[in-house]
């Protein structure tokens, strides 16, 4: 349940910063609207945003994981937000 809870917070922060309907769309279509509509941000945060996604969805996939999966995943999504939000105010990694 915690990794479902993961993947869905995730996907609501990407929803509030971005407005993208992230807990209804595929993993591509967030990354496709995002480089649409956010270039700069895109191309900062890409491989990241990507990775996380990918990687969030494939935990909550998963029947039994281990407290180190999930501990490194809240790890990955924070770093991923961390670049967004720099991103998103023109600093950036």
């Amino acid at each position: 349940a915690i990794s479902h809870e993961m993947n869905r917070e995730f996907r609501l922060y990407v929803l509030r910063q971005f407005e993208i309907p992230a807990l209804d769309w595929t993993d591509r279509e967030i990354v496709r609207d995002l480089r649409k509509r956010h270039r700069k941000v895109y191309y900062r945060v890409r491989e990241s945003l990507r990775k996380t996604l990918r990687e969030l969805g494939r935990l909550a996939a998963q029947e039994q994981m281990l407290f180190k999966d999930l501990e490194q995943m809240q790890r990955m999504s924070l770093d991923t937000v961390e670049k967004i939000d720099g991103a998103r105010s023109g600093g950036g990694r």
